[in-house]
């Protein structure tokens, strides 16, 4: 039986990530797999999204039905930390940041081994995200870009008001407390990137 994932478990996602790679690549339906395992659709499918972790069983079985061995997915899914490769946003993705309207979505695979880190941040009309300053292990400097992608976006700083549409972006220190509003009557979506101060 799977246990449970946790998220640190970066090679379990990297072992999905490359067993979706491997599928795809053959031609293959999540369906194919299934069939040719004996596992459910929706059991191949978490797996391949990292929210199960595999017995060496399991994986054999995966193997056995893409026609690859088990070094394979495993060397593959080792590798991945060269490039990282995001895509399929979904819902799930999504975390509350802690008020109300307010959610995220990292924008790179195992956010918290990056020193960047891209997220994509909902705002639900007036909803705001609160006074956020980001402290990193560099002494509490870090550089802050926003883009926004949807709606109206106000940046509060300083007791200093900046309010941007689609197209806008912002650029300033990230140690500063700040908080970002949605003053508009739809939902704002905007991107967030954090880096540490060189």
């Amino acid at each position: 039986m799977p246990g449970p994932v946790f998220p640190g478990d970066g090679l379990v996602r990297d072992i999905g990530t490359e067993v979706r790679r491997l599928r795809r690549e053959k031609g293959m339906t999540l369906e194919n797999v299934a069939q040719a395992t004996g596992f459910s659709k929706m059991h191949i499918s978490k797996i391949e999204r990292g929210q199960v972790s595999s017995p060496l069983t399991t994986l054999h079985r995966i193997a056995m039905a893409l026609r690859v061995s088990m070094t394979t997915i495993i060397e593959g899914a080792d590798s991945r930390g060269e490039v990282a490769v995001s895509q399929d946003l979904s819902e799930r993705d999504f975390m509350s940041l802690g008020q109300p309207g307010v959610r995220a979505a990292p924008l790179c695979h195992r956010p918290h081994d990056r020193i960047m880190l891209p997220l994509l941040v909902e705002l639900e009309a007036g909803a705001e995200t609160g006074g956020l300053s980001h402290p990193t292990d560099t002494q509490g400097k870090c550089e802050e870009w926003a883009y926004v992608l949807q709606g109206r976006v106000r940046l509060t700083m300083d007791n200093e008001v900046y309010e941007g549409r689609r197209g806008c972006t912002f650029y300033f220190s990230g140690a500063v407390p700040h908080l970002y509003t949605n003053p508009g009557k739809s939902k704002a979506r905007f991107l967030v990137v954090r880096v540490p101060q060189v």
